[in-house]
């Protein structure tokens, strides 16, 4: 996590959400579950298809609106567009949805990776 931060040299803020996931030898392990943060002039959220299926999308949404309060509705909107898009795809990992809301003027983008 911190060398994702650096890498983005203080241009934009990366959070994760995180889940213990308990392993076959009974130890306890923390995954990432959603990236999001925030540049200049957008909010991003990427979500792998297991976390959305898992219900991760919406710590996106609520970190969204935290970011951009008059956004919120906006935000949920976004999310609820992500979670459409993933119907279906269970907890297949390695692929997901990612999306970017921008605020001026308030418009998004976003896509299937």
């Amino acid at each position: 996590m911190n060398e994702l931060q650096k890498s983005f040299a203080g241009a934009a803020r990366i959070s994760t959400t995180a889940t213990p996931q308990t392993t076959a030898g009974g130890r306890s392990a923390l995954t990432p579950n959603l990236a999001f943060g925030k540049t200049g002039n957008h909010i991003w959220i990427i979500a792998s298809y297991a976390d959305v299926a898992d219900g991760a999308i919406y710590s996106g949404v609520l970190a969204c609106g935290a970011y951009q309060p008059e956004l919120f509705d906006f935000c949920e909107e976004i999310g609820d567009i992500m979670a459409d898009w993933a119907q279906g795809w269970g907890r297949a990992a390695n692929h997901g949805v990612w999306a970017a809301i921008y605020w001026l003027p308030p418009h998004w983008s976003g896509g299937r990776w």
